[in-house]
């Protein structure tokens, strides 16, 4: 694909992000082309974005990846930190395409894949820093691109938000699973936990930790 047949492809993608204050950030769709609520979070990594899509704690949110580029090394089924994606959206700057030898996929396909929407070309600094100063927002992610600024930015304050809801209910497995553990005491747990935490019980790191309660 050359650059005027990316600009026009991106230019038929036009997205934004509507904060619950009336601030918004436009960009491109990518992903699951759907809208979403959630809970706008940054994080500032500068890799590992297949384990913080997968991690369970940032179930019902939009996380802003802080790092330039997000993508150049695809994802693989190895890197999962859960079963599953909870988060509600993907905020980056620059998604780019893979050029790994451990890439099965991009995160384009993975984020479409598992019903996840995204966007990109944001201004992912002024954001954060918005989210500094401001905290926490509530906001709506419009991917589909048929939904006005004013009426998203009213979606977003009326959405119920995060406080009071059972999320950890929500991510948990149905039913307990095991993972070989030698030389360990592991003491059962009602938190949700990542692959990373049994990985680190199975590769022989001893102590105390949490059975995994993954969705």
């Amino acid at each position: 694909m050359d650059y005027e047949e990316k600009w026009k492809a991106e230019r038929e993608r036009k997205a934004f992000l509507a904060l619950d204050d009336g601030t918004v950030f436009r960009g491109v769709a990518f992903g699951a082309k759907k809208d979403a609520l959630g809970e706008v979070v940054f994080n500032t990594g500068m890799c590992g974005y297949q384990e913080i899509l997968t991690d369970p704690s940032y179930a019902g949110q939009f996380v802003v990846l802080t790092t330039a580029e997000v993508g150049n090394y695809g994802v693989n089924g190895a890197d999962a930190e859960s079963r599953a994606l909870l988060l509600s959206g993907l905020v980056v700057g620059d998604l780019t395409e893979p050029c790994s030898w451990r890439s099965e996929k991009s995160l384009d396909a993975y984020l479409k894949e598992n019903g996840v929407p995204g966007i990109y070309g944001v201004d992912t600094r002024a954001l954060t820093l918005h989210i500094r100063e401001h905290g926490n927002r509530k906001a709506y992610l419009c991917a589909e691109g048929t939904e006005p600024a004013e009426a998203a930015a009213t979606r977003a304050r009326d959405w119920e938000g995060l406080d009071g809801q059972d999320y950890a209910a929500k991510v948990t497995c149905k039913e307990p699973y095991g993972f070989h553990v030698a030389n360990v005491k592991v003491l059962p747990s009602p938190i949700p936990s990542s692959n990373g935490s049994a990985h680190s019980l199975e590769n022989g790191n001893n102590g105390i930790g949490n059975i995994s309660t993954l969705a």
